[in-house]
């Protein structure tokens, strides 16, 4: 999925449910259903970038590029979050603060605008998106990622959702 798919993929699936304009080391985190993780390694877009090889195997990472005074990334944090329990897609999601870590965030980032989110899987990046997202858009999305990546009958994690409709 391209970055133009991902931005019409999600559009699709909320309709008017963005919150934000869409435009153009870490703590231990494996799970879904795990907090959202910040990441507390070095600046440094080499070892950034073997984080990513490593933490995507057999799993999705979301790599969130957020700043403290940013209202649209500390609600999609809270999204990220809240979204865990509703879904089975094996992932993992980590902020870097663009402000602390500025060589990681000039090497990996498209844009200049914040909330940015890429998402990785089996080390390369299949999508990205910027802009806060809704909890049901995320859910739907992770969905559609799920479907798309862990296909019935492939060796994905079996994780049972915590959410009960």
């Amino acid at each position: 999925m391209n970055r133009r798919t991902a931005v019409k993929t999600l559009a699709a699936l909320a309709g008017a449910a963005f919150i934000g304009i869409l435009s153009s080391g870490c703590s231990e985190a494996t799970q879904p259903g795990g907090a959202v993780q910040s990441y507390n390694g070095a600046d440094d877009p080499s070892a950034f970038a073997q984080m990513i090889a490593d933490r995507s195997q057999g799993q999705v990472l979301f790599t969130m590029y957020e700043t403290s005074w940013c209202g649209y990334c500390k609600k999609l944090r809270r999204n990220l979050d809240a979204a865990s329990s509703q879904t089975n897609l094996p992932y993992t999601a980590i902020t870097i603060d663009v402000d602390d870590y500025p060589r990681i965030a000039k090497n990996f980032r498209e844009g200049r605008s914040v909330p940015e989110t890429h998402i990785y899987f089996e080390g390369k990046e299949i999508d990205s998106f910027i802009g806060a997202v809704a909890v049901d858009t995320l859910v739907l999305y992770m969905g559609q990622l799920n479907a798309e990546l862990f296909p019935a009958g492939a060796a994905a994690p079996q994780i049972a959702p915590e959410y009960k409709p």
